[in-house]
């Protein structure tokens, strides 16, 4: 094998370990085969045309035509000519799976599933990152700018991952850079003639030579390189930027206008809904015709867990998912007993772009066109590739009438469901707890405590001028002022009904809007709403209504009406002769029928509340795309512009602690002398070390046509710096740092003015920094392969002892 070709080789593997990085952009592993093609396609290609002789500047147009193929088989053989060659029709599929891939990225947050566009987007981006590698080091012999394009992909998590990707993946990269840059080191160095080899080192240790420092080249390079790089791989990942929820990810806020012709698009469904309720333009977005009196809540997206700061959807990818044309099967925990009657209801949507559905609950069938497939635990309805902007559909929901005592008597919940949906941080405020127990200690059932909860919230302002928010300290202001919104008052009784061991989450969708003349249902912008479900076994899961909304479209339930008054403890056993009470043993509960969850519901249901999993945010839209790109420009900016400013800041601070440290005469001299020297290279004057003070000031003044003044200041501190030298005692100085400014002046006034500002962003006198640095590892390096050796002689010399004796 050639030099060439294992360069290409290496070029091609420490792409794949740069590769490492994206796995924790996808929650499986099927994107990696596709992004090995691309290398492997990048390497091939290139390694042929350069066999055949072509041209070096052809090879890279190669090597993008085995790309284009590989693409056009993977993503459009169907329309591609001839099977493999990129057509129109091939072409026109490509940039669908790519539109679709930028979709999907806006939508979803990371690590996501490996869906087709997504994975296209990845394979193409890892193809062209192996060909800059490949072209830069092995095409155009610059190996070490190709760990430029091996950063930018490592750059890619760490930007879209809010946690970033840890040390590891970086360290495995880095690894890849190196191997790369000692083999194009290796490959250098073989055309000088055969390098010292094993063979001579034997020789010499035959010969009963043993060195202090193994004089390998290459070895000591590598180990030099290698270290360094070990170390940038531990130093450097903590500083690079791992962005909160992502650069490209964000939260966006709430229910929100769109960029570009009004689309009203849906970013996170809590975090502001008081923007969309104080809109001043109330605009439908929402027609409903159903066959019942009142067509009720429109759910879109189900809150089920609380992390402290806020209410968040848990994790979806560790729940099951089913498409919407198989139906949807009977909801969770409704028992026979239960009163029920089946709804029609035809919605249509105009401007709302969202990837889930406004739809009744329990839904149990829906007619709609597109890809939209159903959470099995939430019953939260989405789409990959659709969202509901001017969508129109048909849905089959249940119309669930529970009598209060099917309420009050309802056995306790599962096990499994109080262990996941009562979870709660250990910091609430007091007063909650305080509350709490004021109002419920009395209660005997759940739905008595829960009914307490609302009514009390119920006593509380609607109030659209609080501050948004719905963690611990939002929710202290909200008891504290007893006024709020929608948003506190679910995330509260929510947070309540936990406390006393019933499972609750927050539902965010739409309250019922208005009835027109025409028997149809208006759903506003100022109709978003949020509301708490409380858990019933046989009953299923139940909303409450805490909000008292002063337009009057927030009315309790029938269940859980104003005019219904909770029993106490007392009254219930009195009732019940003693002996109908609800069984308050959560360890071995019994359930009502059709309240038992499968095992394989179990199993998502325990995936689903996994503290360590944190929760994407589902129907991040182009919004959120397009004020995530623009984010990702500014810091880059902000990054390189910081970059530019560093070698200037660097030359202040030597300056600064240069004339800091000259605290006697001659320290005082010499720094004055360094400061002249170091201003004369920035502004691109020859100095040349070897040449006395007197010489140098001499050509300077001749260069720079300096002034009587400037002259004069020159001769002073060339003056001083000679006392400082050659005299026993330099005697008092003035203060020099005057005449450095005049002579800098000087010196400036002489040079255009692109020269100065080079001098001053770009000081050439500060790469001493960088070559003073490099030194001292060189040598701390130098040290160590001077202890190693020291080591690995001694235990020779052990080895043959013990050799010795034992013979």
């Amino acid at each position: 094998m050639n030099g060439r070709t294992r360069l290409a080789l290496f070029a091609g593997l420490a792409t794949l370990l740069a590769t490492v990085s994206l796995g924790a952009v996808f929650q499986d592993a099927s994107w990696f085969l596709p992004c090995l093609g691309a290398v492997l396609t990048v390497a091939a290609t290139g390694e042929a045309a350069r066999r055949s002789s072509l041209p070096r500047l052809v090879v890279p147009l190669v090597q993008l035509a085995g790309l284009a193929i590989l693409f056009t088989l993977i993503y459009a053989r169907t329309d591609a000519v001839l099977g493999f060659l990129p057509g129109p029709g091939a072409i026109e599929d490509l940039r669908a799976v790519a539109e679709r891939g930028f979709t999907d990225i806006a939508r979803f947050a990371a690590p996501v599933r490996t869906y087709e566009g997504i994975v296209a987007l990845a394979v193409g981006g890892v193809g062209l990152v192996a060909w800059l590698v490949d072209t830069l080091a092995v095409t155009l012999r610059r190996a070490a700018l190709a760990g430029l394009p091996l950063l930018a992909m490592h750059a890619v998590p760490v930007a879209v991952l809010a946690d970033g990707v840890g040390w590891a993946p970086f360290a495995v990269g880095g690894a890849g850079y190196l191997a790369l840059l000692l083999a194009d080191s290796r490959e250098r160095v073989s055309r000088w003639g055969r390098p010292i080899g094993r063979s001579l080192s034997d020789r010499a240790a035959a010969r009963g030579y043993r060195g202090e420092i193994e004089t390998a080249p290459l070895g000591q390079v590598g180990r030099r390189v290698g270290a360094a790089a070990l170390g940038l791989a531990i130093v450097v990942p903590p500083l690079l930027p791992g962005l909160d929820e992502g650069v490209l990810g964000g939260t966006g806020s709430g229910f929100g206008l769109g960029g570009s012709g009004g689309t009203i698009t849906v970013i996170n469904p809590i975090v502001d809904l008081q923007r969309d309720l104080t809109r001043p333009e109330n605009r439908e977005i929402i027609r409903v015709r159903t066959d019942s009196g009142n067509p009720g809540y429109l759910r879109m997206v189900t809150l089920d867990t609380f992390n402290g700061t806020s209410w968040i959807p848990a994790e979806l990818r560790a729940r099951g998912e089913q498409d919407v044309d198989e139906g949807l099967p009977p909801p969770i925990g409704l028992g026979a007993g239960v009163a029920r009657q089946t709804v029609r209801s035809q919605i249509s949507v105009g401007e709302l772009m969202d990837p889930r559905l406004p739809l009744p609950y329990p839904a149990i069938a829906i007619d709609v066109e597109g890809d939209w497939r159903y959470d099995t635990l939430t019953r939260n309805v989405f789409s990959y590739r659709n969202d509901t902007r001017g969508l129109q559909y048909a849905v089959n929901s249940l119309e669930v009438d529970p009598e209060v005592e099917q309420l009050r008597n309802a056995p306790s919940a599962p096990p499994e469901f109080i262990a996941a949906y009562t979870q709660l941080p250990e910091q609430l405020p007091l007063r909650l707890r305080e509350e709490l127990k004021r109002i419920t200690e009395d209660l005997a059932s759940d739905y008595d405590k829960a009914l307490a909860i609302q009514q009390w919230l119920r006593t509380f302002a609607y109030d659209l001028s609080v501050r948004s928010g719905n963690g611990t300290d939002a929710l202290a202001s909200f008891l504290q002022d007893r006024r709020g919104y929608c948003e506190q008052f679910a995330a509260t009784m929510a947070i309540m009904a936990r406390l006393e061991g019933i499972p609750a989450r927050v539902n965010v969708g739409f309250a019922t809007g208005r009835r027109l003349p025409d028997g149809t249902w208006s759903v506003t912008l100022h109709d978003a709403h949020a509301w708490p479900e409380l858990y019933f076994s046989g009953v299923g899961w139940v909303p409450f209504e805490p909000t008292p909304r002063a337009d009057g479209l927030t009315p309790p339930p029938v269940y859980a009406s104003a005019d219904l008054e909770p029993l106490s403890l007392e009254d219930e056993e009195a009732n019940a002769g003693g002996g109908g009470g609800r069984n308050q043993n959560f360890g071995g509960s019994t359930t009502g029928q059709g309240s038992g969850l499968s095992a394989v519901q179990l199993e998502r249901l325990a995936a689903s509340v996994d503290p360590s999993v944190a929760a994407p945010e589902l129907g991040a839209e182009e919004e959120q795309a397009a004020t995530g790109t623009p984010r990702v420009l500014v810091f880059v900016a902000l990054g390189a512009l910081a970059l530019l400013f560093v070698p200037a800041i660097a030359r202040l601070a030597i300056r600064r602690r240069r004339w800091a440290r000259s605290s006697d005469p001659r320290r005082h001299a010499q720094a004055a002398w360094a400061e002249v020297r170091d201003v004369a290279r920035d502004l691109g004057y020859a100095w040349d070390p070897a040449m006395t003070p007197r010489r140098t000031g001499l050509d300077l003044a001749q260069r720079a046509r300096l002034s009587a003044g400037g002259e004069e200041s020159l001769h002073r501190v060339i003056r001083a710096v000679e006392r400082a030298r050659y005299a026993r005692e330099p005697g008092e100085m003035h203060d020099l740092r005057a005449d450095v400014e005049r002579v800098h002046r000087g010196l400036a006034d002489a040079r255009s003015k692109r020269v100065r500002w080079q001098a001053q962003l770009l000081p050439a006198s500060t790469a001493d920094v960088g070559h003073q640095l490099g030194e001292r590892i060189a040598d701390g390096l130098d040290w160590v392969d001077r202890c190693t050796a020291g080591l690995r002689a001694r235990a020779g010399r052990l080895a043959g002892g013990s050799r010795s004796a034992t013979g």
